[in-house]
């Protein structure tokens, strides 16, 4: 875990790029987009995505996100109400994740699923089974063989290609009546202010300076709805369902978060805000110092992916920070790969690394980012120098939408809620790293963090 050594990697993506069987096995689920395009096509989809992520584009999605955060807060609180002594069992995970797909499909898509107030949503059903297959057992044999050649997966007869198979059938006919719903409408307009990522997908594969064989086609804007859908929920409501979970186990950073926060008035959906009144509100959210080191910590602790593979494209030699001792007994300052070699990056265990955070490294302190070790400061990772978000120039593009959310989604939350925990919490890490009832990993049941909730009402309730 040398961190010289895993910045030098992930700062060179041609060198160091993900192994064929990785992309083909997240294609085989959300297409080819920006998680697993390489080369030419990924520049150009990340080109685009840059715009759409960027600081002024999300800023306008900030009602959106308010909202919707609004949304869950109250379905929550009245949950509460009538229950015995005020305090309810609610599956918190199933909620966030329900909330951020919501916020994504709108913010990413245009349109409204209202995941939070339908439970019969076919979208959030259709995911819920596509990730769920995913943590069933399968004949591994056939799996391997579906992965290395794609185009045999319709006739392998195995529960977790057949169940893909159809939910990305699903996905990719809402997106194409979405795709073809848009076309509509840029074609109407000379101007259209739809600001959503799809939208600005679509003007700029349209765009007369794009020539003709590097536009996207059809399948391709299809495999970004998936990836948008997919990656820009799960990612995020796991971030923010670690962090529920890290304050259900300590009360007094919950109380001590709870204070800071009501310092700033909730969100209600009967107010009239304007844009430069929402973006007060948010900047004043974005500005407190505790909440942001809880997020920092839980996003330490559990980041939402808990590792990646590369491959050497290229016979290289990879910088050392320290000199190590090698099989021959040699002692080096590098480390010689050869081409074809694959290389395990753990970015969750650099996040816990005692030699690097100190003896309290798996501890759940949001107040060490008040004096951090030095040697944190050597880390590569682009957010404040943990590799939660990766680094270098496969990023995850949405570090800062993801950091936006989980502010005003725990801003609203904390403010009016108090959560215990319910039971045993294990971390089981498959694709994501998702929390489970100890007994229900055991079994093979889905991913699930029950939480006891109960009002906050303060003698000043900043709260709706």
């Amino acid at each position: 875990m040398d961190p010289m050594a895993i910045g030098y990697i992930l700062q060179r993506s041609q060198t160091y790029q993900k192994p064929w069987q990785s992309r083909a096995f997240i294609s085989s689920i959300i297409g080819e987009s920006l998680f697993s395009a390489e080369g030419t096509k990924h520049r150009c989809q990340r080109r685009i995505a840059d715009q759409a992520f960027g600081e002024r584009n999300l800023q306008s999605f900030l009602p959106i996100m308010f909202t919707k955060s609004s949304q869950l807060t109250e379905k929550w609180i009245a949950s509460t109400q009538g229950a015995e002594e005020g305090e309810t069992t609610i599956e918190t995970a199933m909620w966030v994740q329900r909330l951020s797909l919501d916020i994504i499909a709108e913010v990413g898509l245009g349109v409204n699923l209202d995941c939070v107030k339908d439970d019969s949503n076919k979208i959030h059903k259709t995911y819920m089974e596509m990730f769920g297959v995913l943590l069933k057992k399968q004949n591994p044999l056939l799996t391997f063989l579906g992965i290395c050649i794609p185009k045999l997966q319709p006739y392998i007869p195995t529960d977790m290609f057949m169940t893909l198979r159809r939910c990305k059938a699903t996905v990719y006919d809402f997106g194409m009546k979405l795709i073809d719903e848009k076309r509509r409408l840029l074609a109407q307009r000379e101007k259209c202010k739809h600001r959503d990522f799809l939208t600005l997908f679509l003007k700029a594969n349209c765009h007369p300076d794009v020539p003709q064989d590097q536009r996207m086609s059809d399948e391709e804007l299809l495999d970004i709805v998936n990836t948008l859908l997919s990656g820009g929920s799960e990612t995020t409501a796991l971030a923010i369902t670690w962090t529920l979970h890290y304050l259900s186990l300590h009360p007094e950073v919950q109380e001590r978060l709870r204070e800071e926060l009501c310092t700033v008035q909730t969100y209600s959906p009967s107010q009239v805000c304007g844009d430069d009144e929402i973006l007060a509100l948010f900047e004043s959210i974005d500005s407190l110092p505790y909440l942001d080191a809880v997020i920092k910590e839980s996003l330490r602790l559990s980041p939402s992916i808990h590792s990646t593979i590369r491959v050497a494209m290229v016979d290289d030699e990879i910088p050392l920070s320290e000199s190590m001792v090698m099989r021959d007994g040699k002692v080096e300052n590098v480390l010689r790969v050869k081409q074809g070699q694959w290389i395990h990056l753990p970015l969750e265990a650099v996040n816990i690394d005692k030699t690097i955070w100190g003896d309290d490294a798996w501890e759940f302190k949001p107040e060490r980012w008040e004096a951090l070790p030095k040697e944190v400061s050597r880390l590569p990772g682009a957010y404040s120098h943990m590799l939660s978000f990766s680094a270098g120039p496969r990023v995850c593009i949405g570090m800062r939408f993801a950091h936006m959310e989980m502010k005003i989604v725990l801003h609203q939350l904390i403010s009016c809620l108090k959560f215990k925990p319910k039971a045993r919490i294990i971390k089981g890490t498959l694709t994501f790293s998702k929390p489970y009832v100890e007994e229900d990993w055991k079994n093979g049941r889905p991913s699930s963090l029950p939480l006891d909730v109960s009002r906050y009402l303060p003698d000043e309730a900043a709260c709706i």
